[in-house]
Protein backbone atom coordinates (compact mmCIF):
# COMPACT_ATOMS: atom_id res chain seq x y z
CA UNK A 1 0.00 0.00 0.00
CA UNK A 2 3.03 2.55 1.49
CA UNK A 3 4.47 1.30 -2.07
CA UNK A 4 1.14 2.12 -4.18
CA UNK A 5 1.29 5.54 -2.71
CA UNK A 6 4.87 6.73 -3.35
CA UNK A 7 4.43 5.15 -7.18
CA UNK A 8 0.84 7.66 -7.01
CA UNK A 9 2.92 10.41 -5.64
CA UNK A 10 5.55 10.37 -8.03
CA UNK A 11 3.17 9.98 -11.19
CA UNK A 12 1.27 12.82 -9.74
CA UNK A 13 4.65 14.69 -9.21
CA UNK A 14 5.58 13.61 -13.14
CA UNK A 15 2.12 14.99 -14.49
CA UNK A 16 2.29 18.22 -12.35
CA UNK A 17 5.93 19.15 -13.98
CA UNK A 18 5.01 18.68 -17.30
CA UNK A 19 1.75 20.47 -17.28
CA UNK A 20 3.97 23.31 -16.31
CA UNK A 21 5.66 22.68 -19.85
CA UNK A 22 2.49 23.87 -21.97
CA UNK A 23 4.23 27.08 -23.27
CA UNK A 24 7.67 25.36 -23.37
CA UNK A 25 6.05 24.30 -26.91
CA UNK A 26 4.61 27.30 -28.27
CA UNK A 27 8.60 28.39 -28.02
CA UNK A 28 9.79 26.34 -29.79
CA UNK A 29 7.27 26.85 -32.44
CA UNK A 30 7.95 30.64 -32.25
CA UNK A 31 12.00 30.00 -32.00
CA UNK A 32 11.63 27.73 -35.40
CA UNK A 33 9.19 29.75 -37.04
CA UNK A 34 11.79 32.87 -36.62
CA UNK A 35 15.02 31.09 -37.66
CA UNK A 36 12.96 30.50 -41.12
CA UNK A 37 12.37 34.46 -41.12
CA UNK A 38 16.17 35.07 -40.60
CA UNK A 39 17.86 32.80 -43.07
CA UNK A 40 14.86 34.10 -45.37
CA UNK A 41 15.75 37.80 -45.05
CA UNK A 42 19.55 37.50 -45.51
CA UNK A 43 18.96 35.21 -48.91
CA UNK A 44 16.03 37.37 -50.10
CA UNK A 45 17.95 41.15 -49.45
CA UNK A 46 21.23 39.00 -51.11
CA UNK A 47 19.36 38.24 -54.11
CA UNK A 48 17.02 41.16 -54.46
CA UNK A 49 20.57 43.13 -54.90
CA UNK A 50 22.20 40.85 -57.54
CA UNK A 51 19.14 40.71 -59.52
CA UNK A 52 17.53 43.63 -59.38
CA UNK A 53 20.23 46.32 -58.70
CA UNK A 54 23.24 44.65 -60.02
CA UNK A 55 21.07 43.19 -62.69
CA UNK A 56 22.84 40.29 -62.79
CA UNK A 57 21.29 36.51 -64.22
CA UNK A 58 19.65 34.76 -61.78
CA UNK A 59 21.89 31.45 -62.24
CA UNK A 60 24.96 33.90 -61.51
CA UNK A 61 23.30 34.85 -58.32
CA UNK A 62 22.19 31.36 -56.74
CA UNK A 63 26.01 30.53 -56.20
CA UNK A 64 27.80 34.12 -56.20
CA UNK A 65 28.51 34.20 -52.64
CA UNK A 66 29.68 30.86 -52.68
CA UNK A 67 31.76 30.00 -56.49
CA UNK A 68 32.45 33.74 -56.23
CA UNK A 69 33.02 34.75 -53.29
CA UNK A 70 36.08 36.71 -54.19
CA UNK A 71 34.73 39.42 -56.61
CA UNK A 72 33.62 42.95 -56.21
CA UNK A 73 29.99 41.56 -57.10
CA UNK A 74 29.82 38.93 -53.98
CA UNK A 75 31.25 41.82 -51.75
CA UNK A 76 28.77 44.58 -52.27
CA UNK A 77 25.92 41.95 -52.06
CA UNK A 78 27.43 40.24 -48.60
CA UNK A 79 27.82 44.70 -47.14
CA UNK A 80 23.88 44.86 -48.75
CA UNK A 81 22.53 41.82 -46.75
CA UNK A 82 24.66 43.29 -43.41
CA UNK A 83 23.10 46.82 -43.98
CA UNK A 84 19.80 45.32 -44.08
CA UNK A 85 20.44 43.33 -40.81
CA UNK A 86 22.35 46.26 -39.05
CA UNK A 87 19.56 48.45 -39.69
CA UNK A 88 17.07 45.81 -38.44
CA UNK A 89 18.75 46.34 -34.84
CA UNK A 90 18.04 49.88 -34.57
CA UNK A 91 14.16 49.00 -35.95
CA UNK A 92 13.19 46.17 -33.75
CA UNK A 93 15.46 46.51 -30.66
CA UNK A 94 14.95 50.01 -29.67
CA UNK A 95 11.05 50.32 -30.03
CA UNK A 96 10.99 46.47 -28.42
CA UNK A 97 12.94 47.91 -25.62
CA UNK A 98 11.04 50.57 -24.88
CA UNK A 99 7.57 48.40 -25.18
CA UNK A 100 8.60 45.19 -23.16
CA UNK A 101 10.07 47.21 -20.18
CA UNK A 102 6.73 48.96 -20.31
CA UNK A 103 4.43 46.01 -20.49
CA UNK A 104 7.23 43.84 -17.98
CA UNK A 105 6.45 46.69 -15.31
CA UNK A 106 2.92 46.08 -16.06
CA UNK A 107 2.63 42.12 -15.67
CA UNK A 108 3.94 42.29 -12.23
CA UNK A 109 0.74 44.34 -11.24
CA UNK A 110 -1.14 42.21 -13.41
CA UNK A 111 -0.06 38.82 -13.57
CA UNK A 112 -3.40 37.02 -15.21
CA UNK A 113 -2.30 39.34 -18.70
CA UNK A 114 0.13 37.09 -19.35
CA UNK A 115 -1.00 35.04 -21.76
CA UNK A 116 -1.87 38.30 -23.20
CA UNK A 117 1.87 39.21 -23.46
CA UNK A 118 2.60 36.05 -25.08
CA UNK A 119 0.00 36.14 -27.81
CA UNK A 120 0.98 40.24 -28.45
CA UNK A 121 4.59 39.09 -29.56
CA UNK A 122 3.02 35.89 -31.29
CA UNK A 123 0.72 37.90 -33.37
CA UNK A 124 3.07 40.83 -34.03
CA UNK A 125 5.57 37.80 -35.50
CA UNK A 126 2.99 36.40 -37.29
CA UNK A 127 2.52 39.85 -39.27
CA UNK A 128 6.19 40.16 -39.68
CA UNK A 129 6.18 36.70 -41.08
CA UNK A 130 3.22 37.83 -43.52
CA UNK A 131 4.54 41.18 -45.00
CA UNK A 132 7.83 38.89 -45.46
CA UNK A 133 5.84 36.74 -47.58
CA UNK A 134 4.15 39.90 -49.59
CA UNK A 135 7.53 41.07 -50.14
CA UNK A 136 8.77 38.15 -51.56
CA UNK A 137 5.81 37.37 -54.08
CA UNK A 138 6.66 40.78 -55.44
CA UNK A 139 10.27 40.40 -56.00
CA UNK A 140 10.51 43.33 -57.64
CA UNK A 141 10.54 45.88 -54.96
CA UNK A 142 13.33 46.68 -53.47
CA UNK A 143 15.38 45.33 -50.50
CA UNK A 144 14.88 48.15 -48.33
CA UNK A 145 11.37 47.39 -48.59
CA UNK A 146 12.42 44.05 -46.18
CA UNK A 147 13.16 46.58 -43.14
CA UNK A 148 8.84 47.42 -43.48
CA UNK A 149 8.38 44.47 -41.60
CA UNK A 150 9.97 44.30 -38.42
CA UNK A 151 8.01 47.44 -37.62
CA UNK A 152 5.35 45.19 -36.09
CA UNK A 153 7.25 42.95 -34.05
CA UNK A 154 9.08 45.79 -32.77
CA UNK A 155 5.79 47.77 -31.42
CA UNK A 156 4.92 44.37 -30.09
CA UNK A 157 7.65 43.55 -27.81
CA UNK A 158 10.33 41.57 -30.18
CA UNK A 159 12.31 39.02 -28.81
CA UNK A 160 12.22 40.86 -25.30
CA UNK A 161 8.74 40.60 -24.38
CA UNK A 162 8.16 36.62 -25.76
CA UNK A 163 11.16 35.64 -23.15
CA UNK A 164 10.54 37.90 -20.70
CA UNK A 165 6.98 36.56 -20.50
CA UNK A 166 8.06 32.93 -20.91
CA UNK A 167 11.15 33.14 -18.30
CA UNK A 168 8.62 35.31 -16.04
CA UNK A 169 6.39 31.92 -15.66
CA UNK A 170 8.39 29.52 -15.13
CA UNK A 171 9.70 31.63 -12.20
CA UNK A 172 6.12 32.22 -11.12
CA UNK A 173 5.02 28.56 -11.91
CA UNK A 174 7.54 26.31 -10.70
CA UNK A 175 8.87 25.37 -7.52
CA UNK A 176 12.05 26.25 -6.17
CA UNK A 177 13.98 22.89 -6.09
CA UNK A 178 12.66 22.62 -9.53
CA UNK A 179 13.36 26.07 -11.31
CA UNK A 180 16.82 24.65 -12.68
CA UNK A 181 15.44 22.39 -14.47
CA UNK A 182 12.73 24.35 -16.25
CA UNK A 183 15.12 27.16 -16.69
CA UNK A 184 17.60 24.54 -18.44
CA UNK A 185 14.89 23.29 -20.51
CA UNK A 186 13.94 26.72 -21.37
CA UNK A 187 17.66 26.80 -22.97
CA UNK A 188 17.57 23.17 -24.93
CA UNK A 189 14.31 24.73 -26.27
CA UNK A 190 16.11 27.66 -27.38
CA UNK A 191 18.90 25.51 -28.49
CA UNK A 192 16.48 23.29 -30.13
CA UNK A 193 14.82 25.88 -32.20
CA UNK A 194 18.07 27.10 -33.80
CA UNK A 195 19.46 23.67 -35.14
CA UNK A 196 15.58 22.49 -36.32
CA UNK A 197 14.80 26.27 -37.89
CA UNK A 198 18.51 26.34 -39.41
CA UNK A 199 17.83 22.53 -40.82
CA UNK A 200 14.75 22.88 -42.55
CA UNK A 201 15.62 26.59 -44.15
CA UNK A 202 18.53 24.73 -45.98
CA UNK A 203 15.87 21.83 -46.94
CA UNK A 204 13.33 24.26 -48.08
CA UNK A 205 14.96 27.14 -49.46
CA UNK A 206 16.99 24.80 -52.11
CA UNK A 207 13.54 23.29 -52.70
CA UNK A 208 11.60 23.98 -56.67
CA UNK A 209 9.56 27.03 -55.63
CA UNK A 210 6.49 26.95 -55.03
CA UNK A 211 5.20 30.40 -56.46
CA UNK A 212 6.42 31.00 -60.36
CA UNK A 213 8.93 33.88 -60.77
CA UNK A 214 10.98 33.07 -57.79
CA UNK A 215 14.51 31.99 -57.87
CA UNK A 216 14.21 30.47 -54.83
CA UNK A 217 11.34 28.91 -52.63
CA UNK A 218 11.26 32.56 -50.46
CA UNK A 219 7.30 31.63 -50.10
CA UNK A 220 7.74 28.03 -49.36
CA UNK A 221 9.72 29.00 -46.35
CA UNK A 222 7.54 31.93 -45.25
CA UNK A 223 4.61 30.10 -45.27
CA UNK A 224 6.11 27.41 -43.17
CA UNK A 225 7.18 29.99 -40.53
CA UNK A 226 3.62 31.58 -40.80
CA UNK A 227 2.03 28.21 -40.00
CA UNK A 228 3.56 27.53 -37.27
CA UNK A 229 3.35 30.80 -35.99
CA UNK A 230 -0.69 30.44 -36.39
CA UNK A 231 -0.25 27.06 -34.40
CA UNK A 232 1.95 28.79 -31.82
CA UNK A 233 -0.58 31.56 -31.43
CA UNK A 234 -3.79 28.72 -30.83
CA UNK A 235 -1.63 26.33 -28.45
CA UNK A 236 -1.06 29.98 -26.23
CA UNK A 237 -4.83 30.93 -26.56
CA UNK A 238 -5.58 27.97 -25.49
CA UNK A 239 -3.44 26.77 -22.79
CA UNK A 240 -4.73 27.75 -18.98
CA UNK A 241 -2.13 29.87 -16.39
CA UNK A 242 -1.35 27.24 -13.45
CA UNK A 243 0.14 28.20 -10.02
CA UNK A 244 0.11 32.10 -11.12
CA UNK A 245 0.49 35.03 -8.24
CA UNK A 246 -3.00 37.02 -7.22
CA UNK A 247 -2.84 40.13 -8.69
CA UNK A 248 -1.75 43.42 -6.27
CA UNK A 249 -4.43 45.94 -5.64
CA UNK A 250 -1.69 48.87 -5.33
CA UNK A 251 -2.54 51.13 -8.08
CA UNK A 252 -0.51 50.61 -11.15
CA UNK A 253 2.11 53.86 -11.95
CA UNK A 254 4.66 53.40 -14.47
CA UNK A 255 7.71 55.74 -13.82
CA UNK A 256 11.37 55.22 -15.54
CA UNK A 257 13.23 55.01 -12.41
CA UNK A 258 10.82 51.80 -11.60
CA UNK A 259 12.15 49.65 -13.94
CA UNK A 260 15.71 49.55 -12.58
CA UNK A 261 14.82 50.12 -9.00
CA UNK A 262 14.17 46.43 -8.12
CA UNK A 263 17.71 45.49 -9.26
CA UNK A 264 19.43 48.58 -6.51
CA UNK A 265 17.12 48.16 -3.96
CA UNK A 266 18.57 47.24 -0.25
CA UNK A 267 18.00 43.18 0.36
CA UNK A 268 18.57 41.15 3.36
CA UNK A 269 21.78 39.07 3.17
CA UNK A 270 23.69 41.06 0.89
CA UNK A 271 21.14 40.52 -1.55
CA UNK A 272 21.46 43.28 -3.82
CA UNK A 273 25.20 41.87 -4.17
CA UNK A 274 23.97 38.82 -5.13
CA UNK A 275 21.06 40.02 -7.38
CA UNK A 276 23.96 42.59 -9.60
CA UNK A 277 26.55 40.16 -9.45
CA UNK A 278 23.80 37.42 -10.81
CA UNK A 279 22.94 39.27 -13.75
CA UNK A 280 26.40 40.47 -14.77
CA UNK A 281 27.27 36.91 -14.66
CA UNK A 282 24.67 35.46 -17.46
CA UNK A 283 25.33 38.81 -18.81
CA UNK A 284 28.84 37.76 -19.56
CA UNK A 285 27.99 33.99 -20.25
CA UNK A 286 25.31 34.84 -22.92
CA UNK A 287 27.74 37.59 -24.34
CA UNK A 288 30.49 34.74 -24.98
CA UNK A 289 28.18 32.10 -26.55
CA UNK A 290 27.34 35.01 -28.79
CA UNK A 291 30.36 36.24 -29.66
CA UNK A 292 31.99 32.77 -30.09
CA UNK A 293 28.68 31.87 -32.48
CA UNK A 294 28.86 34.80 -34.37
CA UNK A 295 32.33 34.78 -35.36
CA UNK A 296 32.91 30.89 -35.52
CA UNK A 297 32.75 30.25 -39.06
CA UNK A 298 35.42 33.22 -39.92
CA UNK A 299 37.83 32.09 -37.25
CA UNK A 300 37.72 28.33 -38.27
CA UNK A 301 38.13 30.09 -42.00
CA UNK A 302 41.24 31.71 -41.11
CA UNK A 303 43.26 28.98 -38.66
CA UNK A 304 41.47 25.58 -39.53
CA UNK A 305 41.51 26.45 -43.29
CA UNK A 306 37.56 24.96 -43.28
CA UNK A 307 35.17 25.88 -45.87
CA UNK A 308 31.58 27.03 -44.86
CA UNK A 309 30.22 23.57 -45.54
CA UNK A 310 32.67 22.03 -43.63
CA UNK A 311 32.38 24.48 -40.58
CA UNK A 312 28.44 24.08 -40.52
CA UNK A 313 28.51 20.55 -40.66
CA UNK A 314 31.27 19.99 -37.92
CA UNK A 315 29.02 22.72 -35.94
CA UNK A 316 25.61 20.89 -36.47
CA UNK A 317 27.46 17.17 -35.00
CA UNK A 318 29.13 18.53 -32.17
CA UNK A 319 26.43 20.76 -30.84
CA UNK A 320 24.93 17.62 -30.22
CA UNK A 321 26.60 17.46 -27.13
CA UNK A 322 25.91 20.28 -25.57
CA UNK A 323 22.36 20.19 -26.28
CA UNK A 324 22.03 16.71 -24.05
CA UNK A 325 23.80 17.78 -21.74
CA UNK A 326 21.40 21.11 -21.20
CA UNK A 327 18.60 18.83 -21.64
CA UNK A 328 19.85 16.21 -18.86
CA UNK A 329 22.57 17.93 -17.06
CA UNK A 330 20.33 19.56 -14.24
CA UNK A 331 18.05 16.88 -13.78
CA UNK A 332 20.84 14.64 -13.15
CA UNK A 333 22.99 17.20 -11.01
CA UNK A 334 20.04 18.55 -9.16
CA UNK A 335 17.60 15.96 -8.81
CA UNK A 336 19.96 12.72 -9.05
CA UNK A 337 22.62 14.16 -7.38
CA UNK A 338 21.49 16.63 -4.80
CA UNK A 339 23.82 19.38 -5.54
CA UNK A 340 22.87 22.69 -5.27
CA UNK A 341 22.18 25.82 -7.39
CA UNK A 342 25.70 27.39 -6.82
CA UNK A 343 27.50 24.29 -7.47
CA UNK A 344 25.94 23.82 -10.86
CA UNK A 345 26.68 27.38 -11.91
CA UNK A 346 30.33 26.49 -10.84
CA UNK A 347 30.51 23.61 -13.19
CA UNK A 348 28.29 26.01 -16.04
CA UNK A 349 30.98 28.80 -15.69
CA UNK A 350 33.92 26.43 -15.20
CA UNK A 351 32.70 24.99 -18.56
CA UNK A 352 32.57 28.41 -20.40
CA UNK A 353 35.97 29.32 -19.20
CA UNK A 354 37.28 25.95 -20.71
CA UNK A 355 35.78 26.43 -23.76
CA UNK A 356 37.29 29.87 -24.77
CA UNK A 357 40.49 28.94 -23.50
CA UNK A 358 41.08 25.64 -25.21
CA UNK A 359 39.25 27.70 -28.58
CA UNK A 360 42.23 30.38 -27.88
CA UNK A 361 45.30 27.80 -27.03
CA UNK A 362 44.60 24.71 -29.41
CA UNK A 363 44.55 26.22 -32.61
CA UNK A 364 43.87 22.69 -34.65
CA UNK A 365 40.94 21.24 -35.36
CA UNK A 366 41.50 19.50 -32.73
CA UNK A 367 40.70 22.20 -30.31
CA UNK A 368 37.53 22.52 -32.23
CA UNK A 369 36.25 19.43 -30.80
CA UNK A 370 37.53 19.54 -27.81
CA UNK A 371 35.82 22.87 -27.50
CA UNK A 372 32.60 21.41 -27.76
CA UNK A 373 33.55 18.59 -24.99
CA UNK A 374 34.89 20.78 -22.23
CA UNK A 375 31.33 23.27 -23.43
CA UNK A 376 28.90 20.74 -22.89
CA UNK A 377 27.58 22.22 -19.63
CA UNK A 378 28.26 25.62 -20.62
CA UNK A 379 24.25 26.56 -21.40
CA UNK A 380 23.28 25.06 -17.20
CA UNK A 381 25.33 28.23 -16.12
CA UNK A 382 22.54 30.56 -17.77
CA UNK A 383 19.67 28.14 -15.57
CA UNK A 384 21.76 28.16 -12.54
CA UNK A 385 21.94 32.13 -12.63
CA UNK A 386 17.93 32.38 -13.38
CA UNK A 387 16.61 29.86 -10.93
CA UNK A 388 18.95 31.36 -8.39
CA UNK A 389 17.69 34.75 -9.01
CA UNK A 390 14.11 33.62 -9.34
CA UNK A 391 14.13 32.41 -5.84
CA UNK A 392 15.45 35.42 -4.36
CA UNK A 393 13.21 38.01 -5.82
CA UNK A 394 9.68 38.88 -5.02
CA UNK A 395 7.01 37.47 -6.42
CA UNK A 396 5.71 41.54 -7.76
CA UNK A 397 9.16 42.07 -9.04
CA UNK A 398 9.73 38.55 -11.43
CA UNK A 399 8.22 40.35 -14.66
CA UNK A 400 10.01 43.22 -14.31
CA UNK A 401 13.23 41.64 -13.54
CA UNK A 402 13.21 39.07 -15.85
CA UNK A 403 11.91 41.21 -19.15
CA UNK A 404 15.25 43.77 -18.11
CA UNK A 405 17.72 41.05 -17.81
CA UNK A 406 16.38 39.68 -20.98
CA UNK A 407 17.05 43.06 -22.53
CA UNK A 408 20.17 43.43 -20.66
CA UNK A 409 21.08 40.17 -22.69
CA UNK A 410 20.74 41.14 -25.78
CA UNK A 411 22.46 44.06 -25.69
CA UNK A 412 25.15 42.61 -23.98
CA UNK A 413 25.54 39.71 -26.77
CA UNK A 414 26.02 42.92 -29.33
CA UNK A 415 28.10 44.66 -27.42
CA UNK A 416 29.63 41.33 -27.25
CA UNK A 417 29.93 40.66 -30.78
CA UNK A 418 31.28 43.82 -31.59
CA UNK A 419 34.78 43.67 -28.96
CA UNK A 420 34.80 39.99 -30.61
CA UNK A 421 35.12 41.44 -34.14
CA UNK A 422 37.23 44.11 -32.73
CA UNK A 423 39.66 42.16 -30.79
CA UNK A 424 40.21 39.13 -33.66
CA UNK A 425 40.45 42.08 -36.33
CA UNK A 426 43.75 43.62 -34.54
CA UNK A 427 45.01 40.10 -33.17
CA UNK A 428 43.61 37.56 -36.25
CA UNK A 429 47.56 37.66 -37.73
CA UNK A 430 49.77 37.77 -34.76
CA UNK A 431 47.81 35.70 -32.08
CA UNK A 432 44.51 34.68 -33.19
CA UNK A 433 43.90 33.22 -30.54
CA UNK A 434 43.77 35.97 -27.77
CA UNK A 435 40.15 37.21 -27.98
CA UNK A 436 39.02 33.92 -26.63
CA UNK A 437 41.81 33.66 -23.65
CA UNK A 438 40.63 37.13 -23.18
CA UNK A 439 36.75 36.28 -22.64
CA UNK A 440 38.05 33.03 -20.56
CA UNK A 441 39.61 35.16 -18.26
CA UNK A 442 36.60 37.65 -17.77
CA UNK A 443 34.72 35.08 -17.23
CA UNK A 444 36.05 34.13 -13.95
CA UNK A 445 33.66 36.66 -12.41
CA UNK A 446 30.69 34.02 -13.05
CA UNK A 447 33.32 31.62 -10.68
CA UNK A 448 33.65 33.57 -8.33
CA UNK A 449 30.17 34.54 -8.12
CA UNK A 450 28.87 30.78 -7.43
CA UNK A 451 31.65 30.34 -5.41
CA UNK A 452 30.90 32.95 -3.37
CA UNK A 453 27.47 32.10 -3.16
CA UNK A 454 28.32 28.56 -2.31
CA UNK A 455 30.74 29.50 0.90
CA UNK A 456 27.65 31.71 1.85
CA UNK A 457 24.58 29.44 0.97
CA UNK A 458 23.84 28.77 4.66
CA UNK A 459 23.00 32.17 5.16
CA UNK A 460 20.38 33.02 2.59
CA UNK A 461 19.06 29.54 0.86
CA UNK A 462 15.45 29.60 3.04
CA UNK A 463 14.86 26.35 4.40
CA UNK A 464 11.99 24.38 2.80
CA UNK A 465 10.34 20.88 3.60
CA UNK A 466 10.78 18.05 1.43
CA UNK A 467 8.42 15.75 2.29
CA UNK A 468 5.41 16.75 -0.83
CA UNK A 469 3.02 14.89 -2.23
CA UNK A 470 3.12 16.77 -5.74
CA UNK A 471 5.68 19.27 -6.76
CA UNK A 472 4.07 22.59 -4.99
CA UNK A 473 3.92 20.80 -1.38
CA UNK A 474 0.35 19.81 -1.50
CA UNK A 475 -2.62 18.04 -3.90
CA UNK A 476 -2.66 18.53 -7.33
CA UNK A 477 -4.06 21.91 -8.12
CA UNK A 478 -6.69 22.51 -10.83
CA UNK A 479 -5.42 23.94 -14.08
CA UNK A 480 -6.49 27.81 -13.28
CA UNK A 481 -4.97 26.97 -9.84
CA UNK A 482 -3.91 30.17 -7.97
CA UNK A 483 -0.62 30.81 -6.43
CA UNK A 484 -1.64 32.26 -2.82
CA UNK A 485 1.91 32.02 -1.64
CA UNK A 486 2.69 34.76 -4.47
CA UNK A 487 -0.24 36.88 -2.75
CA UNK A 488 2.47 39.56 -0.84
CA UNK A 489 4.30 41.94 -2.51
CA UNK A 490 6.76 41.81 0.05
CA UNK A 491 8.27 38.51 -0.13
CA UNK A 492 8.40 35.97 -2.35
CA UNK A 493 6.83 32.01 -2.66
CA UNK A 494 9.41 30.33 0.15
CA UNK A 495 9.91 33.21 2.05
CA UNK A 496 5.51 32.87 1.96
CA UNK A 497 5.50 28.98 2.89
CA UNK A 498 8.55 29.99 6.12
CA UNK A 499 5.73 32.36 7.50
CA UNK A 500 3.00 30.15 7.17
CA UNK A 501 4.82 27.38 8.68
CA UNK A 502 6.39 29.72 11.93
CA UNK A 503 2.48 31.18 11.61
CA UNK A 504 0.56 27.85 12.37
CA UNK A 505 3.22 26.48 14.83
CA UNK A 506 2.69 29.90 16.99
CA UNK A 507 -0.99 29.16 17.29
CA UNK A 508 -0.75 25.67 17.72
CA UNK A 509 1.47 26.34 20.84
CA UNK A 510 -0.98 29.16 22.27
Amino acid sequence: MEMSSKKMSSWRRFVDFVGLMKLDLCLLLFGIANNLQNVTVVQLAEDKKCINDLHLPAKYCLSVTEKHSTGENAYMIVVHAYYIKYWQFYITDIPGTIVAAFLGCWLDKYPHHLKFMVLIALCANTLQSIILLVNAYLFSLSSYFILITYVPFALGGGMFLIYGACYTYVAWSTPPKLLIVRFAIMEFVSMSAGFIGTYISRQVLMMKPWVGGQARNYIGLLSLSTILLLIAMLLASIFKLKNMPVATSEKYRNKFSNVFSPFFKTRPNAGRARLLLLVLSGILCLGAFHGKETYGLRYAELIYGWSAQKYSTMHSLLSIIPALATSLGPFVLKTCLGLSDPIIGILGSLSVVAMNFIHGVVLTPYGFTFTYIAGALHRISIAAFFSLIANMIDSNEVAKIFTMITIFASYGASFSAFMYKVTLSLTIKSNPGLTFIIAAIILIIPVATCVWLEVTRSKWEPKVSTEKDNIYGEKSLPNNATNTNLHSPKVGWVKMEIISIANDSNKSSS
